[in-house]
């Protein structure tokens, strides 16, 4: 948006047709993308809030709430490395932070914490297996076992609490989302009209004082001697 708007003024400066005419193009191709991207996140997340989408998520099949076309935007096998590296920097699963801040709460709730159903215990900042083994013996049950520093990252729990992050903040910031959308669109009508009526006035100008180029470029030597 900053680059759109430096290309406007450079143009509006110089009286450029040619940046001008770039300026339009970049603003009308961003609208659109952005308008296609809005529309595609609006479609593919799940209808429910996204609290009710986590626990519904809970039955033991974390992703099957979200879409296949958004688990491929965000949480494929090569985003979700970089994602991967970033929660653990953030220190996702810190115990203070996990009482103090619901900011990340599906995140801490996704990754810091293995389903009831696999019956670890806490033992201080870490989930372990009782005496009486893993009460569930499925996949996510073994990877939680099987998580370093009572995290587990790759488990689809997680990937799931950072699928109900993105969707908060998607419903939460609906109007301002809705809102930058209609503001991009009535920005490029005008500019549309604003090129057309600008250029049409040029037009006009050069069809009335149709050797005002030639005037403009009289020496001024000669004008001394007129």
């Amino acid at each position: 948006m900053l680059a759109t708007a430096v290309i406007g003024l450079l143009g509006l400066c110089f009286q450029s047709k040619a940046i001008e005419s770039i300026y339009l193009w970049v603003l009308l191709i961003s609208t659109i993308l952005v308008i296609i991207f809005t529309a595609f996140v609006f479609a593919v997340l799940p209808k429910d809030t996204a609290n009710g989408t986590w626990q519904k998520s809970q039955n033991g099949y974390w992703l099957n709430q979200f879409s296949p076309s958004l688990q491929k935007a965000l949480v494929n096998s090569r985003d979700w490395f970089i994602i991967e590296s970033c929660l653990f920097d953030l220190h996702i699963c810190n115990l203070q932070l996990q009482h103090q801040s619901n900011y990340h709460r599906y995140l801490q709730l996704g990754c810091c914490r293995p389903p009831n159903r696999c019956g670890l215990v806490q033992n201080g900042t870490y989930w372990v297996v009782p005496k009486s083994g893993l009460a569930s013996q499925d996949e996510e049950c073994v990877n939680w076992r099987d998580a370093w520093n009572g995290e587990c990252f790759d488990c689809d729990s997680c990937k799931a609490g950072y699928l109900a992050e993105y969707q908060q903040h998607w419903q939460t910031e609906k109007v301002l989302h809705m809102a930058t959308v209609v503001f991009l669109v009535i920005a490029s009508v005008f500019a549309c009209l604003a090129f057309r009526d600008d250029h049409e006035t040029r037009d006009a100008y050069k069809m009335s004082y149709p050797n005002y180029r030639q005037a403009s470029t009289v020496h001024p030597r000669y004008l001394s001697s007129v």
